[in-house]
This record gives C-alpha cells, sequence and structure tokens, in this order.
C-alpha cells in the first residue's frame, strides 16, 4: 500500500475530511508506527526546536529539569529528552501508545486525558510539550491554558503544530490557521517563536514563559 493511502487511513481515525474522529486507542491498536512518529526525520523541525528550546532553558537555569510532554504518542522525543539528562515524563489518552511508550525506557509515562490537572500538578514540570497536539485538543486549549495561568507560574511551555497553505485547512479555523494567530491564541510571554515551510505544510513553533 502506498504511504498517502496508509496515511489517509490513520486520518480516518484522527481528523478525517473536515471534522475530528479521535479515536487514538484504536489508531494505535491498528497501526504499529502512527505517522511513522519513530523514525528520526518525522517531524524532525518540531523535534530539533525542542530540544535547542530545552537545552536553551537547561543551560540558563543550569539544573537538570523535568519535562512533560502532553499527547508523547510512543514517548520517542520524551525519552530522547531522557537520555540528554532530563527528567522526562509523558501522557496520552491511549492505553496502547503508553504500554509501549513505557518498554525500555527510564522515562515516565502515564495514561491520561488533556485536562488531567491533578496529574499535571502532582508532576510538578519545569517545562510543559505540546508537540503537534493542539488540533486535537482545541475545544479543551482555553481550559489548558488558564490552568497554566493560574497555576503554573514562571515555567515554560513549547509549543509546535502543523499548519497549512491557505485555502488547504478543513478543521480548526475558527481558532487559528498560521503562527500569529496562534501566539495570539495562546496570548504568553514568548522567548522565541518562529516557523519553517515545505511545499504540503509548515511547521510553527514556540518557547514561552507561564
Amino acid at each position: 500500500m502506498k504511504v498517502s493511502n496508509i496515511r489517509k487511513k490513520m486520518h480516518q481515525y484522527t481528523i478525517y475530511d473536515g471534522k475530528m474522529i479521535g479515536d487514538f486507542e484504536g489508531l494505535y491498536k491498528n497501526f504499529k508506527d502512527p505517522f511513522i512518529q519513530t523514525k528520526k526525520e518525522k517531524f524532525e523541525t518540531s523535534k530539533k526546536a525542542i530540544i535547542n528550546y530545552c537545552q536553551l532553558l537547561q543551560s540558563k537555569k543550569n539544573k537538570v529539569l523535568k519535562t512533560l510532554e502532553i499527547g508523547c504518542g510512543f514517548g520517542q522525543l520524551s525519552k530522547d529528552l531522557n537520555k540528554l539528562k532530563f527528567k522526562a515524563h509523558g501522557t496520552d489518552i491511549s492505553k496502547t501508545a503508553i504500554k509501549k511508550a513505557q518498554k525500555g525506557s527510564l522515562a515516565k509515562f502515564y495514561t491520561s486525558d488533556f485536562l488531567n490537572f491533578k496529574l499535571y500538578k502532582k508532576i510538578n514540570p519545569d517545562i510543559f510539550i505540546l508537540s503537534e497536539v493542539s488540533w486535537y485538543v482545541l475545544p479543551e486549549l482555553k481550559k489548558f491554558i488558564k490552568f497554566l495561568k493560574k497555576d503554573c507560574k514562571n515555567k515554560y511551555i513549547i509549543h509546535t503544530l502543523a499548519i497549512y497553505h491557505p485555502g488547504k485547512q478543513k478543521y480548526g479555523k475558527k481558532y487559528f490557521t498560521n503562527l500569529e494567530e496562534i501566539l495570539k491564541f495562546f496570548n504568553l510571554k514568548y522567548i522565541e517563536y518562529g516557523e519553517k515551510w515545505t511545499k504540503e505544510e509548515g511547521r510553527t513553533f514556540f518557547l514561552a514563559k507561564i
């Protein structure tokens, strides 16, 4: 089967034809490596930005920092951060994904929904990471941002997200469609931000203090 056809089938579990499906457990049960997230080149722009931002903060703080990747999937990013001497944690709504993430890793992983603020307070991370997740949690994002501003002051958040060329985006247009609108939606104290485009789509990223 062609890669494009496999990708289309994967989207039938997540966002398809402009509609949220949200069957992430089904996605991880039916595909060995959804969206090829364990391959080095996948989301490379986002991953590099996240690691660079984490290392920047660690150098400034001069101590070991704790990270929390929300929507971690198989936890590849958190595993890499753990190897770089961060205290890495990850959460995902899929039990299947977390079970695979926990194998052979010193990073800590938890099955959790997006608005599990009790768990976030318990983990008490220095850095929150949302990597390619926000499209899947749009209705809950404002509650999450409110929690950050109320209970996580002076911590940090790293956010990466795909965006699309004009006319290509079908889902979530009332929330944001470009980097400027993403920054306005989160309304944080930005330290760095940027975007990088390919023929198919763009990648946005920001580092902010809460």
